[in-house]
């Protein structure tokens, strides 16, 4: 009986500490951004790309976000988004 509720008391503390955390991930949760510039992430099926540059935040608005970084000839970086939705924060 002991090694029954040994069992079922971890399970449920590791379930408990699994749930807690993390956040929502929505704009309400980010910090009031007054005075920077923020940028949305272009959609790849749009054959255009958004510019990164150095110091900028790529921020995923979803879980399912996928970006994908183009590198071109001169060294500059671009990026779209496949799936979901991301923005810049400059």
């Amino acid at each position: 009986m002991k090694k029954i509720y040994l069992i079922l008391s971890s399970i449920s503390l590791a379930l408990f500490f699994n749930s807690c955390g993390g956040g929502s991930g929505d704009m309400t949760d980010r910090v009031d951004l007054t005075g920077t510039n923020i940028i949305n992430v272009v959609d790849c099926n749009t054959n255009q790309v958004t510019d990164i540059l150095r110091g900028d935040t790529l921020v995923r608005d979803t879980n399912t976000t996928i970006v994908t970084l183009v590198e071109n000839v001169n060294n500059t970086k671009n990026v779209c988004v496949n799936n979901g939705s991301a923005h810049i924060v400059r």
